[in-house]
Parts: structure tokens; C-alpha cells; sequence
């Protein structure tokens, strides 16, 4: 598994020379460099360590200030310093000349790479899709240096975590720097400071995202501290709710609530845990029929329509249920449910006809969605075909049976 480690690299014309600086990181105080890049590449010893700047940035800096090359490449060297104090005119081609010369000195493979200002959204795209073209295919670890660069660049990078989290889930990202001046009130000492939080807190959202839209918690579960017995809890809960087996989600979310109200979490656990505890908030409700209705309404709020149409058909047959002196006791039997749902299609002990019809068309759409749209009748074909459609006419049955 390699390492890879991305710094940036400063304009000159906004920032001056850059000054040697002691970083203190983790404890330590470093050796004293004027480009941070270098102190970290010492620290994390990466396979690969790529370079970003601008055609403006301060490349000539890389190879006079921190490192002894002697007369090496001299005359590259002295025609990149004539390009960064011309401005704007530094090349991809004059770059790669020299990276050979900075792999050999660090000994470990560099690459320095012109990147857009990232000031619009084209620029800001194309950035992304470049840190992506330097990392490799398979597993890696990847580590983001932001402390130089446009004030932006913090942003952008971590847009570029999301991104490489979606596109390239292989790779790693174990931490994001920047380094801090004036530490403890000494202008030539710094902090390096790690924005790991950040990456916990990424993960957190991905986990609740990916929640949202399969009811799955097995990612958030996973991300659980130092309480395998609560996250297996969870995990185990949002798989019998996914399989509709409700009482055993219930007793199983139960216990989780209980003992995740009774825990002090620190980081993004603190955040996310009275997320957590609503989404389950729907196991406290006293009647079965609450129960499916809150269930009902949730996953329509996801876009989950399958889900949408069982829970709010067997919310609705619950209450009716209920309701009946003669079926109340057979709430949970499946023949009685049956027999109950068969009479109360042929019968006219609804409220009104808008009721009924709201009733037929959950039914009907409840049959399609497990079975096919061969259970779907042309009058009511319309409905779906559209999202936007679907989701009105839906919250519509819903809203007239269960309110």
C-alpha cells in the first residue's frame, strides 16, 4: 500500500519569501525549513509526493532554500527563477526536468504539477480531477498539506476527500495539515496542525447519507467508538427493519437507544448522536399502527417509495384493526390480517369515497412495487411515471389514511 503526500505551493508575488520556521508536530520540534512540504515529507517518508502550484507559484523555492543540490542542474534551475519573477510563466515542461532531480535528492518519487487558481467552478472541477490522476489505482494512503496555496484551498481539498472518498474508496486519506505561525508567540516557530476531525466528521456523512438511502446503519454502526456491543446493537437493528421483521427492530433499537442515551460521546459521535436517536425515535410509539405510520412517512421523505406504500397499507389496516372488536386481538396474525384486508376491500365502512379510493390505490400500489407493474391497472399506470408524480400521489393516500 503506498503513500502519497500532497503539498501546496505558495504564489511568490502574494506571499514573499517564505521564512525558516521550527514546526512543532505531535510533540516534537522539527528540524527548521521554510517549506513546509519538506518537514512532513521527513515525518511521514510517503512513496510519492506530489507538489501542486500554480504557473505563478514559487517553484524555484523548492530547490534553493531547503536543500543543498550544489550545481546540479544549474541552468534549469536558473531558467525556472527567471520564470516564477516573470510572473505567470512557469511550465509543466520545465517542472518535469526537475522533478528528477528533487525524487533524487528526497529519495522518494516527486511530482510537481501546474494546477488553475481554482477561483471558478471549471478551475475548481479541473483541480479535483487532477489530485485524482496522481494517485494510483489499488489501495493507498494519502495524507493533504494545505497550509500554502490560495486561502481556498483548505475548501477545495476537502472537496477533493469527498470526491476521492466516492470515486476512489480504496484510497486512504489518513489526514489533512496546516501549518500554524507564530506558536506560543515566536514569529520562526509553528505548529503543524492536523484537521483529522474533519475526515471523522466526512465519514460520519457519508455514513447517515448512505442510511438515508437504504435504511442500512451498518456504516454508522461501524463508526461507533469503543462499544462493539452497541454497534453490533444497531447494525443488527437497521437488518430486521430491512427485511420488515419490525418486532425484532423494535427490541433490538430499543436496547440500542437505552444504551446509547446512556453514553457521553466526544467528536462527531456527539454530533450525529441525537441524529441517531431520532431516526430510531419511531420504536417508542405505544401502537403497531404508529409505529408503520412513522415508518411510512420517513421513508417517503428518502424517496423510498416500496417501503412508503408497505409501511403506510399495513399502518392503515393496523389502525382499522384495532378499531374492529372483532379482529383487535389478531392484530399480528397474518390469516386474520389477510381476512380482514379481503372484507374491507368489499365493504363500505369507509369514511367517505375519498377514502376508499386513496385506500385501493395504496393497495394497488403496494402490489406493484413487490410484484410488478403487472399489478398496476392502466387508470392507474399515470401515476407512475414520475418521481415527482408518484411522491404527490403517494403522500396523498398517506396523508388521507394515517391523519
Amino acid at each position: 500500500m503506498r503513500t502519497t503526500l500532497i503539498s501546496f505551493l505558495g504564489n511568490s508575488r502574494q506571499s514573499g519569501d517564505y521564512r525558516r520556521v521550527r514546526y512543532r508536530y505531535q510533540g516534537e520540534t522539527l528540524a527548521p525549513v521554510t517549506y513546509i512540504g519538506y518537514a512532513l515529507r521527513k515525518v511521514l517518508q510517503p512513496e510519492r509526493f506530489v507538489i501542486l502550484g500554480t504557473t505563478g507559484s514559487m517553484w524555484d523555492h523548492l530547490f534553493e532554500s531547503d536543500l543543498e543540490l550544489e550545481g546540479q542542474h544549474e541552468e534549469e534551475r536558473l531558467a525556472l527563477m527567471e520564470s516564477v519573477e516573470e510572473g505567470t510563466c512557469v511550465t509543466q515542461a520545465q517542472l518535469d526536468k526537475l522533478a528528477p532531480l528533487l525524487s533524487k535528492a528526497l529519495g522518494s518519487e516527486v511530482i510537481l504539477k501546474i494546477i488553475p487558481p481554482a477561483r471558478t467552478e471549471e478551475e475548481q472541477i479541473e483541480l479535483l480531477g487532477q489530485i485524482e490522476s496522481v494517485l494510483e489505482d489499488g489501495p493507498g494512503k494519502l495524507y493533504l498539506d494545505v497550509t500554502h496555496g490560495y486561502r481556498s484551498m483548505p475548501m477545495v481539498s476537502f472537496a477533493a476527500v469527498q470526491f476521492l472518498n466516492t470515486v476512489k474508496p480504496e484510497i486512504q486519506v489518513e489526514n489533512i495539515f496546516y501549518g500554524e505561525l507564530g506558536h506560543d508567540g515566536d514569529p520562526v516557530t509553528g505548529c503543524i496542525n492536523e484537521l483529522s476531525g474533519l475526515l471523522s466528521l466526512n465519514q460520519w456523512n457519508k455514513a447517515f447519507s448512505h442510511s438515508e438511502l437504504t435504511g442500512d446503519y451498518s456504516l454508522i454502526a461501524a463508526l461507533i467508538p469503543e462499544d462493539e456491543e452497541l454497534a453490533e446493537l444497531i447494525s443488527d437493528g437497521s437488518f430486521y427493519e430491512s427485511i420488515h421483521l419490525t418486532k425484532r427492530a423494535r427490541s433490538t433499537f430499543a436496547k440500542a437507544r437505552q444504551r446509547l442515551e446512556g453514553k457521553e460521546f466526544t467528536g462527531p459521535a456527539a454530533l450525529f448522536k441525537p441524529v441517531l436517536l431520532k431516526r430510531t425515535k419511531w420504536v417508542e410509539e405505544p401502537y403497531a399502527s404508529q409505529r408503520q405510520e412513522v415508518q411510512a412517512f420517513q421513508s417517503l421523505e428518502n424517496s423510498d417509495y416500496l417501503r412508503a406504500a408497505l409501511y403506510g397499507y399495513e399502518a392503515y389496516l393496523t389502525s382499522r384493526m384495532q378499531a374492529d372488536p372483532d379482529y383487535r386481538s389478531w392484530v399480528g396474525d397474518d390469516n386474520a390480517r389477510t381476512d380482514f384486508a379481503k372484507k374491507l376491500r368489499n365493504s363500505n365502512s369507509f369514511n367517505d369515497a375519498g377514502e376508499k379510493e386513496q385506500f385501493r390505490l395504496l393497495r394497488l400500489l403496494r402490489n406493484a412495487f413487490a410484484h410488478g407493474e403487472q399489478s398496476l391497472r392502466r387508470e392507474h399506470q399515470p401515476v407512475v411515471e414520475s418521481s415527482k408524480q408518484l411522491n404527490i400521489k403517494l403522500k396523498k393516500a398517506l396523508e388521507v389514511l394515517l391523519r
